[in-house]
């Protein structure tokens, strides 16, 4: 599986990177977010392995994508960082930031979210 993420993942960053050339952030968002579910499924990089159970950054992913989802915005979140708990990266309009900072910290503490 981790060959399966690896290869798709490099040709994922080429196009990436020809979307970002080409101006297109649509395309460049819907890869982000495919690379973070190829992360997610077939990496399996949402957990700490000492402790499979603990789900930090599943329950992030989820409620970051359920707060832009309700928003109604172009956005794209991942895991980042995985196999070592990591952290989850997110692309959103700056205007929406405030509110989405007040709701994960909520859940994780202050000083849980870098701008």
């Amino acid at each position: 599986m981790r060959a399966l993420h690896f290869f798709e993942e490099n040709q994922r960053v080429l196009d990436q990177v020809e979307a970002l050339e080409g101006d297109d952030f649509d395309i460049f968002l819907n890869l982000v977010n495919e690379s973070g579910n190829s992360s997610r499924k077939w990496l399996r990089n949402c957990f700490i392995v000492k402790n499979p159970s603990e789900k930090r950054i599943s329950l992030a992913l989820a409620l970051t994508e359920k707060y832009l989802k309700s928003r109604g915005e172009e956005d794209a979140c991942r895991v980042h960082g995985g196999g070592f708990a990591g952290t989850i990266l997110v692309f959103m309009p700056f205007d929406i930031r405030e509110d989405y900072i007040r709701l994960i910290e909520n859940v994780y503490g202050a000083k849980s979210v870098t701008v």
